[in-house]
């Protein structure tokens, strides 16, 4: 079974969900949509909102985790063992206010302890790299916090932002948006 969860965030993110349907082709897929409005013609087991404990059984239960870039999605998936796809959400989809999910992906997926999509890969390739890398021994909880908070502080204390590649950022149809540098206190 490939669990899905697309968090909580109030935008939409019908870019993950149309990338996840060709995954029932191949496997059960049950899948956390959130405010994400389900497609009738998708052949998923869908629901909105479940309970924490709820969200910990199915990932525990998952055979494969793809998930929103949320920290808390990602510890709980890598806690269970997992190496879990991540689909970051972008600013430039209208799917969240800012790239920090692909910040975040970028350097996990680094360290190696997630494997990020990106539009270049194969989401059904990643899926069964996931398959096979379930067993494969991940830092423990305790280290594994202390990574992601100097990630997360090196990230802040940066001069500058990293800026998302060509493909997260707006296309041609969104002709007068200018991507701002940000560096330390201001943005040009």
């Amino acid at each position: 079974m490939i669990f899905v969860t697309l968090g909580t965030h109030h935008q939409p993110f019908l870019r993950a969900l149309d990338l996840i349907a060709p995954l029932a082709e191949i496997d059960e897929v049950v899948a956390q949509l959130g405010p994400t409005p389900a497609r009738d013609n998708h052949r998923l087991a869908t629901f909105p909102f479940i309970s924490f404990p709820e969200m910990r059984r199915y990932i525990e239960e998952a055979d494969v985790v793809v998930c929103h870039a949320g920290v808390g999605t990602i510890i709980t998936a890598i806690e269970f063992g997992h190496r879990p796809v991540v689909i970051p959400r972008l600013r430039a989809y209208n799917e969240h206010v800012d790239d920090h999910q692909f910040q975040l992906a970028s350097r996990l997926s680094d360290r190696g302890l997630v494997l990020g999509y990106t539009p270049d890969a194969s989401l059904s390739a990643l899926v069964e790299d996931a398959r096979a890398r379930r067993d494969l021994a991940l830092p423990a909880s305790a280290e594994l916090g202390r990574a992601l908070a100097a990630d997360i502080d090196a990230t802040c204390r940066s001069n500058a932002w990293p800026r998302p590649p060509l493909w997260a950022r707006p296309s041609r149809h969104f002709s007068g948006t200018r991507w701002p540098r940000v560096t330390r206190g201001s943005v040009h």
